[in-house]
């Protein structure tokens, strides 16, 4: 499926961990395209310099020079008897048409609407506007022919420095803080309206207002293409001038938790930076971890985070600060006790009956099942297993019940050893009369070997369904292996012995399975064997899939 249009207006979430800053980053040589850069290092008088070699050089009045992440920086706005801001004449390298990219940091200081850039009303041809008001909303904004495109993104926090950027190209705007993206929109228009007038650094979108906060500014760049995300990273931890950063790192923030089933609560105290902090969640299993790429969970923008992946067991968490040019501080260790999620498990078979027609649900919730063919001893992955004759087949039903319709989420899983030749088990919830099926996992055996495949049907009226499987990498046939679908809010994965083989996400817009009165059934057939069957409203994390495998039903 194409989409022609994506609006994302989200919270800073963020997993990247950035390095810290080096010389060679300050000095490193810009992006193709930069049409203006100022660093603000000039100190006094009234001129603005351009490093960028077009001689896009601006002017100023009553301005102040402060010290700004890299070097100097300026404080605009009525701070002085006259309206402080920057006006670089146009020039017809400032004309962007096809492509920009708008950058800056700025720092709020009183809670007010601020203006990174602006281009004279009523043609205005791009600008960045900021508000750090507790309302917040952001509107950097192309005007694409008669249609004024814009996207909104969070606030600036007060007395803190956040790189923000705008970019525009091939008809999608991006917009970026602290070198992550926050908004994604496609434009209607190709190409930005061209206008004739002076790009103003520090002014107010209403040309008739001549009141604005003070508020500081420092490194802006304007470039007639659309960055990159790393090249926008990239020229957030680099000084136009080539200053270094020489500020201190955050300061460290302290971790608190309490652990629940398959997860974590974790809250921590906010660190002092001059940067502003985000902070990196990682998790261990190991005690005395340092965390590193492998034990990151996510970055985000909060005091708060609830990690829902975790294994059952005694777990390990830190939070790390991390500042715009990459200082680091860590917070201390804490131990979270997760325990096993039986609130989410609507159905489990241990398959450990050795006789008789009737399977027991072990997960509490009575979803009994009946099998038939009368049960026979076989040995299974923990105790016994559900069997099938050599030549035939044999399957459990359980009644349809309201716990059984999984409309948002799922996770099948289960056990299977299957001889050499053709043989399969599968667990499904499908109506047979109309060859629909809400949720199916299957594992089947061939002469070239054992690969699984599931199903979930998610869009009733344009019969859509996601199909996953791994049969370009078949495993040995003989052998016990563990098979699990999960699926929430579009997302798709197939599970081989708890390694991921098989993802699919493009149908994110649809996120609701159908729902089907059948009964949920678990075969066997041609002397295949079947064990420890789970069936969740949730999609569990590889980490609790692994677990699972370890631990029998019951």
């Amino acid at each position: 499926m194409t989409r022609s249009l994506r609006a994302l207006v989200l919270p800073v979430a963020m997993t990247l961990a950035l390095g810290p800053l080096t010389a060679a980053d300050a000095t490193t040589r810009n992006p193709p395209g930069l049409v203006a850069a100022y660093g603000f290092e000039e100190g006094s008088g009234t001129t603005i310099v351009d490093s960028s070699g077009h001689g896009n050089h601006g002017t100023t009045a009553g301005a102040q020079w402060v010290d700004g992440p890299f070097g100097k920086a300026l404080r605009l706005g009525n701070h002085s008897p006259q309206l402080a801001q920057v006006v670089v004449p146009h020039s017809p390298s400032m004309r962007l048409t096809t492509g920009m990219t708008l950058e800056t940091w700025i720092r709020p200081t009183t809670p007010a609407d601020l203006y990174a850039f602006v281009r004279d009303e009523p043609s205005s041809s791009y600008f960045i506007s900021v508000t750090s008001m507790d309302d917040p909303y952001m509107m950097p904004r192309t005007w694409a022919g008669l249609f004024d495109e814009y996207l909104g993104g969070p606030h600036a926090p007060l007395n803190v420095w956040t790189h923000v950027a705008l970019t525009y190209g091939d008809r999608l705007l991006r917009l970026y803080f602290n070198g992550q993206l926050v908004g994604e929109q496609a434009t209607i228009a190709d190409q930005i309206t061209a206008a004739d007038a002076p790009l103003l650094l520090g002014t107010l979108f209403d040309p008739e207002q001549l009141t604005s906060p003070p508020w500081l500014l420092d490194e802006v760049r304007v470039y007639n293409q659309a960055l990159t995300a790393e090249q926008v990273q990239a020229d957030m931890r680099r000084a136009v001038s080539g200053a270094v950063f020489a500020g201190p790192p955050p300061t460290s923030p302290t971790l608190s938790g309490t652990g629940g089933q398959g997860r974590a609560t974790l809250s921590w105290t906010a660190a002092q930076d001059v940067l502003g902090a985000l902070y990196q969640v990682h998790r261990s299993t190991t005690a005395g971890f340092t965390p590193s790429p492998a034990t990151l969970v996510t970055t985000v923008n909060a005091l708060n985070h609830v990690d829902t992946e975790p294994a059952p067991g005694t777990t390990y968490y830190k939070v790390v600060a991390v500042d715009a040019v990459g200082h680091a501080t860590p917070s201390n260790t804490i131990t979270v006790a997760v325990t096993p999620i039986t609130s989410a498990l609507v159905a489990a078979y241990g398959m450990n009956q050795t006789s008789g027609t009737t399977v027991t649900d072990a997960s509490g919730k009575s979803h009994h099942g009946t099998a038939v063919v009368p049960i026979t001893s076989a040995p299974g992955k923990y105790g016994n297993a559900l069997s099938s004759p050599a030549n035939s087949s044999n399957y459990i039903r359980v009644p349809d019940h309201a716990d059984l319709d999984l409309t948002t989420a799922v996770t099948l899983e289960y056990w299977s050893k299957l001889p050499p030749g053709w043989a399969r088990t599968w667990v499904n919830k499908s109506s047979t009369n109309t060859q629909k099926c809400c949720y199916r996992l299957g594992w089947s055996q061939l002469s070239s070997g054992a690969s699984a495949s599931s199903r979930v049907d998610i869009h009733p009226e344009w019969n859509v369904s996601v199909q996953l499987d791994n049969r370009d990498a078949r495993v040995p046939a003989d052998q016990w292996h563990h098979v699990a679908h999960t699926f929430d809010r579009g997302v798709a994965r197939l599970y081989v012995d708890g390694n991921l083989v098989d993802r699919f996400d493009d149908y994110s817009p649809w996120t609701r399975i159908e729902v089907s009165t059948a009964p949920l059934e678990m075969y066997t057939e041609q002397g295949g064997l079947l064990d420890e069957v789970r069936v969740y409203n949730i999609a569990l994390s590889q980490a609790q899939i692994r677990h699972n495998m370890t631990v029998p039903v019951g």
